[in-house]
């Protein structure tokens, strides 16, 4: 979210949805499974707001997931109020992101295409023999639900005013 303005000079008219989902949730799934974006190091500190590599370690890996999180939120919730990206919660998947992409690639919404994007969409990114359920499998510890009050749910109730 944060290079979306450069990517959509690059390739002028390219759909571009940012998927979001409830901060406390991401925290849990990051912290069951993180991405390599998440790791300490990886990404410049300044993006969590915060100075110095030792201070993403100090902070603790869910404020430091919940700050990365509502700063791509935050990017997230500014491209779309000016009309640059669309927003899909989470918890329309698989059947919105579906009708989004046959919408885009204008196929017809009932045919073949409907069905093999289904097929596809039946399991997990993450854990490919999984069935896919939008739902959380386990809930956010009391330390993953304070980061994200603390530094992304005001950006996702942004979100979620934005797409209504």
């Amino acid at each position: 979210m944060l290079d979306v303005p450069l990517v959509q000079d690059a390739f002028p008219g390219v759909p571009c949805v940012f998927v979001y989902r409830r901060p406390e949730d991401v925290i849990a799934s990051q912290m069951r499974m993180p991405g390599q974006y998440l790791l300490p190091g990886v990404l410049d500190p300044s993006i969590a707001g915060l100075a110095s590599a030792d201070d993403v370690i100090a902070a603790g890996r869910e404020a430091y997931c919940a700050r990365v999180l509502g700063r791509l939120m935050r990017a997230a919730a500014t491209l779309a109020a000016d009309g640059r990206i669309e927003l899909l919660s989470y918890e329309g998947f698989p059947d919105a992101a579906i009708a989004r992409v046959l919408a885009w690639t204008e196929r017809d919404p009932d045919g073949p295409d409907r069905a093999v994007l289904t097929s596809l969409a039946a399991f997990d990114a993450k854990s490919p023999g999984v069935p896919f359920s939008p739902s959380s499998p386990r809930r956010a510890s009391e330390t993953a639900r304070a980061a994200a009050v603390a530094f992304a749910d005001e950006e996702y109730g942004a979100l979620v005013r934005l797409e209504r």
